[in-house]
């Protein structure tokens, strides 16, 4: 089912991408200061997507590496504190076992 979903969305997706080149395959162009390109407004859209996209992804991963390395630390903190219960229940239960009702 979805996989089914997943493909259906793909080809809407991929449906209005299509009508918007058909629509927009008028020519611009593009002055870089240096150069100049000349190519259809609809690749000019994709193209500053994907540019818009790829820094994203870029300046996201310093976020990520730092999520990473803060859930590696809680971890290392969560393993210390099962350690450390660990090693206190003993002696609980041996002080809950020597402290019952006196006759």
């Amino acid at each position: 089912m979805f996989k089914f979903l997943a493909i259906a969305l793909l080809a809407c997706i991929l449906a209005v991408a299509a009508v918007f080149a058909v629509l927009n395959s008028g020519m611009v162009t593009l002055d870089l200061y240096t150069r100049s390109f000349t190519l259809p407004l609809s690749i000019l859209v994709l193209l500053s997507i994907l540019l818009g996209t790829l820094l994203g992804l870029i300046m996201s991963i310093g976020a990520q590496f730092r999520k990473s390395a803060r859930l590696r630390e809680l971890r290392r903190q969560l393993k210390a504190a099962h350690k450390e219960l660990a090693r206190l229940r003993p002696v609980r239960a041996k002080s809950v076992q020597g402290s019952g009702p006196t006759q």
